[in-house]
């Protein structure tokens, strides 16, 4: 395999950190990307609450060694996927500002200002961008 090389994997309903978190309602799914020996690089949490349009994502992380190689902006696109799937027009997070790397990925994945903080969301698919 190429030096880098890895893959996005959607475990729909298992869930990796939620649990440490306490997070009991709605459904999970937790998107992982592995590298070709099945290390785990990185993993974004979904919850999917049942009365709401929204999907929340929830602890996107990347192993600090493996951070601007397209782990995040990979495992992104297959959430927003995975929210389509599941008939849902809105998907959101909430990103601190003064990460500016973690902002603009975001940015460029589609992703605008809710109008709530810090909170981001990419609104009706059908006519969000969705390159890195």
């Amino acid at each position: 395999a190429r030096k880098g090389a890895f893959k996005v994997v959607n475990t729909r309903s298992k869930k990796f950190f939620l649990d440490a978190q306490g997070v009991t309602d709605g459904r999970y799914h937790s998107i992982v990307a592995v590298d070709t020996s099945g290390a785990v690089l990185g993993t974004v949490d979904l919850v999917v609450a049942e009365a709401s349009p929204r999907v929340s994502t929830k602890n996107v992380f990347v192993r600090p060694s493996h951070r601007r190689r397209g782990v995040a902006a990979a495992m992104m696109r297959e959430a927003e996927a995975e929210v389509k799937r599941l008939g849902r027009k809105v998907i959101e997070l909430e990103v601190d500002t003064g990460n500016e790397g973690a902002y603009r990925l975001y940015q460029r994945l589609g992703f605008r200002s809710c109008g709530f903080g810090s909170t981001l969301c990419m609104v009706s698919f059908d006519h969000a961008p969705s390159t890195a």
